[in-house]
């Protein structure tokens, strides 16, 4: 998340000599974490909901830090960034909000009912209300710019999608895992970037106007995809297949297969039972009721050694 889009904005924005105000809007919508949308869209593909969730949340957390990180970082060859003042509107934009609805939601359960109901609708209405007003604000701006605009901004969210499923690939994650990380990866939260861009960069009014066509681009690339996963169902995995490469599946496989047949013994006859019928955690037996039953340990310490069969008796 705030690897691929941050430096896809500014390889975009630098491949296509984009001008500043257009420049800034395309970083720093890359640098803004996933979007609420792409849990809806995961839902839709029939892709993994929680893990979108999980990621979700994860990003809007760290954008309160790695968001003015990155802008500044990025952005700052075109305008000058004032990272104390964006860490700071992120701090009201993403974290006051979720710690007021939390305290909401724990202390006036009742309210939170009576208006959940109607707060998606409004909430829907109020971002494409705020993307419809920026954008009309910018109308020359965006004729003007034209292709390239529209260009840079399918290129920074198609690229995202398409960047996302290759690195879950080459992490061995399984297809519905692929999906979803590719959706977290290409939608971002735009609608923090409208506001953020607003609130910063004032003299670039048209670095707004990027994140609202942002919010439209990644929202119509969202739902192709997940009409198109939809058809084409990725295949049922076990557990196994959808961990990292860095965990080798044969090895756990193994693993489980040693250990699990003295796991229900150990269940079955309790400890001490389990050990007369079962030759291999005796064995492995160290210590049994303060006598020590591992000879290596027992001569290393110079400590009285009990063979394993002589301590349980």
């Amino acid at each position: 998340q705030y690897c691929i889009m941050p430096l896809l904005g500014w390889a975009v924005a630098r491949g296509l000599h984009l001008d500043s105000p257009l420049a800034v809007g395309l970083i720093l919508v890359g640098c803004c974490p996933g979007g609420t949308a792409s849990n809806v869209v995961t839902y839709l593909a029939r892709a993994n909901v929680p893990l979108s969730v999980l990621m979700t949340m994860c990003s809007t957390f760290g954008a309160i830090v790695l968001t003015p990180l990155l802008t500044k970082a990025l952005a700052s060859e075109y305008v000058r960034v004032d990272g104390w003042s964006l860490f700071l509107d992120t701090v009201k934009v993403v974290l006051a909000p979720l710690v007021l609805g939390l305290g909401i939601n724990r202390w006036f359960p009742g309210l939170v009912r009576a208006v959940l109901p109607a707060a998606p609708l409004v909430s829907v209405l109020t971002i494409a209300l705020i993307c419809g007003s920026v954008i009309g604000q910018q109308a020359a701006t965006v004729r003007q710019s034209g292709g390239r605009l529209l260009l840079a901004v399918l290129l920074l969210h198609a690229g995202g999608f398409a960047l996302g499923w290759v690195f879950a690939w080459l992490f061995g994650y399984g297809e519905r895992d692929r999906r979803t990380i590719s959706i977290e990866v290409g939608m971002q939260n735009s609608g923090l970037g409208v506001v953020l861009a607003r609130a910063n960069f004032p003299q670039l009014p048209a670095a707004a106007s990027v994140c609202a066509i942002s919010a439209v681009f990644h929202s119509v690339i969202g739902s192709l995809l997940a009409g198109l996963w939809r058809l084409w169902p990725a295949p049922e995995t076990p557990p196994a297949d959808r961990m990292p490469a860095a965990v080798p599946r044969t090895s756990t496989q193994a693993l489980t297969s040693a250990t699990l047949p003295y796991l229900l013994s150990f269940a079955r006859y309790g400890v001490e039972g389990a050990l007369r019928r079962e030759a291999g955690p005796l064995a492995g037996l160290n210590t049994f009721r303060g006598a020590v039953t591992c000879g290596g340990f027992a001569k290393a310490f110079g400590l009285p050694w009990v063979s394993p069969s002589g301590a349980i008796g």
